[in-house]
């Protein structure tokens, strides 16, 4: 560029140069003929010469910077055309369209881009100076030849969707044709093509998906709806057709407010009110006389926005729930029955244990009398069996009663501060005699000392009561030992009441039955144990009314340990 610029100054300064000798000549000849014609105006002439020369290099200085200044802007201009020619071409080759340049008159391609030639799979040698037609559709043919034939009054065309043929799979392209200018001896356009396949099939996509969707929408058991803000029908499914006997029909010629009734336009508008104020989802249930039937739906209401957050349409979908309800209704009537014979079953329970109580006190009393005062072997072993009888069914009566004072509610409780590990040996000694005759060895182990919790005395007594006599009861090899200690957890500190025995166990899927109103793990007329079944379950609840935890773990044939835990007090 820098050789150009130089040849360009010299080519200026040869034509002044040349123009320079000229003048000089020319007033050298002039000058001659001045002194041959006017010899005594000598010095004159030289003078006049002079003047002339001074005239010619400084219009010749004038003439050297006019033309330089023009072939400099001509240089100027050769550049920026080059540079547009450049940019133009780095445009075309790394535009993402695919661009041909043809002679519209020949239809020979004369360039196209990488884009082109890479979406195409076609080589270079294969496209340029090769027919346009041999590479388009014949709808893009035609449309090819209108738009040659409009570029007298059109320059470009408008965009045309249309099918490109490649050597791979065809394309979805939308083409625009734009007549460039007549170049040397050619018209020449260019046709650009935009790859919108992917586009294509995304469309087609989400047209399937619009599609599934509707049919879901349409097909499914709830009943849907839209609404615009001001209550008219947007769009509704079967379910909802069919709630209100409405076809398509009679649809589209009423409004929301002839389809249904006053009471249901009313709260559905003030629906749409509380929707509005939560800005969320709104949920209720519906009550909808149809005819002589009620209904119940379960409706959830929500607010359909635009991008920016503003509400344009209310959504809904509504689940009948008529029989649903009405097996909820069935239920609680149950439930009240079940809990009124349950309020009997206590009331009889605690009646009838009062009323058995009182007689049975007298058989004991009488059995003792006859068992102290009776000289004869005989008697005195009958009235031992009736004391023995007597007390277990005085046993069986405290059970009830107890039983039904829990179910009542009506329990008192007293709490205090009590070291576990005293009450436990002293509640615990009794059975020590019941242990012996058995033959079994019989542990108190206290391992801490001093360990406070907040009890009722009596209950804790019963408690103590019920878990050592069904150990010795259910154990006839081995023994029974009760184990109190302190156990810290994650949430504190426990006071810990273990009974363990080596008696019969409990099968895995039995540990929760025995812990059922009235169960035992061997049940029926042929079971191996006496007794109501209501040890445990009096247990647990006093002691989770005393906010205590019972867990119990057990294995046949080896035996059974029940835990009792009870936060200790810090003080």
């Amino acid at each position: 560029m820098l050789e150009e610029n130089k040849s360009t100054k010299y080519i200026a300064l040869r034509i002044t140069a040349f123009y320079f000798v000229l003048s000089t000549l020319w007033i050298v000849f002039s000058d001659q003929i001045v002194i041959f014609f006017f010899q005594d105006l000598k010095l004159l002439t030289q003078i006049q010469t002079m003047k002339g020369m001074f005239y010619i290099i400084s219009f010749g200085a004038v003439l050297y910077f006019i033309i330089s200044k023009t072939v400099n802007k001509l240089e100027s201009s050769n550049l920026e055309l080059k540079k547009s020619q450049t940019e133009y071409f780095e445009l075309f080759q790394s535009s993402p369209d695919l661009i041909l340049v043809i002679n519209f008159t020949t239809k020979l391609i004369k360039k196209s881009n990488a884009a082109f030639l890479k979406k195409t799979g076609y080589k270079k040698n294969e496209v340029l100076e090769k027919n346009v037609d041999a590479f388009i559709s014949d709808e893009l043919i035609n449309f090819l030849d209108e738009t040659i034939s409009n570029f007298k009054t059109k320059t470009k065309s408008d965009d045309y969707e249309a099918i490109l043929e490649t050597k791979n799979s065809p394309l979805n392209v939308i083409c625009r044709i734009t007549h460039i200018n007549t170049f040397g001896n050619e018209n020449i356009c260019r046709l650009a093509f935009t790859d919108i396949t992917m586009m294509k099939e995304k469309e087609k996509q989400l047209y399937q998906t619009s599609e599934l969707l509707s049919s879901i929408l349409e097909n499914s058991p709830l009943v849907i709806w839209i609404t615009s803000i001001e209550g008219k029908i947007i769009m509704v499914n079967k379910g909802w057709k069919e709630l209100f006997n409405i076809n398509n029909i009679e649809m589209k010629e009423k409004s929301f407010e002839e389809l249904v009734s006053p009471e249901i336009l009313e709260f559905h508008r003030t629906d749409n009110q509380n929707v509005n104020l939560v800005d969320d989802t709104f949920h209720y249930v519906k009550q909808i006389k149809r005819g002589e039937e009620n209904l119940f739906f379960q409706v959830l209401k929500f607010p359909l926005k635009q991008e920016d957050g503003k509400v344009v349409n209310w959504g809904a979908v509504a689940l009948d729930i008529t029989e649903l309800r009405k097996k909820e209704n069935d239920l609680i009537l149950a439930r009240e029955k079940a809990e009124q014979l349950n309020n009997l079953k206590n009331i009889f329970l605690s009646n009838m244990s009062h009323e058995l109580r009182t007689p049975m006190n007298g058989i004991l009393g009488n059995s003792l009398i006859l068992i102290e005062e009776s000289s004869n072997a005989d008697i005195r072993t009958l009235a031992e069996n009736i004391n023995y009888s007597g007390l277990r069914l005085l046993k069986t009566l405290n059970l009830l009663i107890y039983f039904a004072t829990i179910e009542s509610g009506k329990i008192d409780l007293n709490f205090f501060a009590i070291d576990i590990g005293k009450i436990v040996r002293q509640y615990s000694k009794p059975y020590v005699e019941f242990a012996v005759k058995k033959n079994l060895t019989f542990e108190i182990i206290i391992k801490n000392e001093n360990l406070f919790v907040e009890v009722d005395l009596n209950l804790i007594n019963e408690i103590i009561d019920n878990l050592v006599n069904n150990a010795i009861k259910f154990t006839e090899v081995g023994g029974v030992k009760i184990i109190v200690e302190k156990e810290v957890g994650e949430k504190g500190s426990y006071g810990l009441i273990s009974v363990s025995d080596t008696g019969i166990g409990i099968e895995k899927e039995n540990i929760d039955v025995i812990f059922d109103d009235f169960r035992q793990a061997s049940e029926g007329i042929s079971r191996s144990y006496d007794g109501l079944g209501l040890g445990l379950t009096i247990t647990k609840r006093l002691v989770e009314k005393m906010n205590g935890s019972l867990t119990i773990n057990s294995e046949p044939q080896k035996g059974t340990t029940i835990e009792i835990r009870f936060a200790l007090l810090s003080n």
